[in-house]
């Protein structure tokens, strides 16, 4: 249902979306390096947590700027302690979402799974019992993508990065403005179809 939300908000924008080759020692990664040719691209990791997929694309692009956004404190800290001595990544402690004002995030018993959404009831059976458990409600300060480009000055994005549980549609329309620009690259989404089993998805512009 995801999936065919965002395809439909991205079509008449312009925007394709297709599933990533059956190569299977090409990781999503490596295909987005094939894909974008040039050598110091935008990259904005959205749901960035600990910063492990922030250092992936720094190996893949080593003259990449990143912005690397991560709304959980303790997860936000690990990041900007893992970037600190990278003058190129930049550690945002805000959530990505479609509008400004007061948002909370669910903060559940493994921090990789904290979302901007309440856990769904039957996230166990995908996931494993008890990771999605909700432990605390997190007051976490917002933007969007286009408020943030807009007060950052940034024109264009080559890599949008989403992994956050559920919330990218609640991104993509937070980017209204750059979207109709056709001003994104790429757009890759994460999403858990089974428990530890990650499916990837790209969409790319025509």
């Amino acid at each position: 249902m995801l999936k065919d939300a965002i395809k439909r908000a991205l079509k008449p924008l312009g925007y394709s979306i297709a599933r990533i080759g059956n190569d299977d020692s090409l990781s999503p990664y490596d295909v987005q390096r094939q894909l974008i040719r040039q050598e110091s691209p935008v990259i904005f990791d959205i749901g960035a947590n600990v910063g492990k997929v922030t250092q992936q694309y720094r190996s893949l692009f080593p003259d990449a700027i990143i912005h690397s956004f991560e709304p959980f404190p303790e997860s936000c800290q690990s990041l900007k302690q893992r970037c600190s001595q990278d003058g190129n990544i930049f550690p945002h402690q805000l959530a990505i979402c479609e509008k400004m004002g007061k948002t909370t995030l669910y903060s559940n018993s493994s921090s990789a799974t904290n979302s901007l959404l309440a856990t769904d009831s039957r996230a166990g059976a995908l996931w494993g019992q008890g990771l999605l458990d909700t432990k605390a409600l997190v007051e976490v300060e917002p933007t969007t993508i286009d408020c943030f480009c807009a007060e950052n000055h940034i024109s264009a994005i080559d890599i949008l990065k989403m992994d956050i549980q559920g919330a990218e549609l609640r991104a993509l329309q937070g980017a209204e403005q750059i979207l109709a620009r056709q001003a994104v690259s790429l757009i890759y989404a994460v999403s858990w179809e089974k428990s530890f089993h990650a499916a990837a998805r790209m969409l790319y512009r025509k």
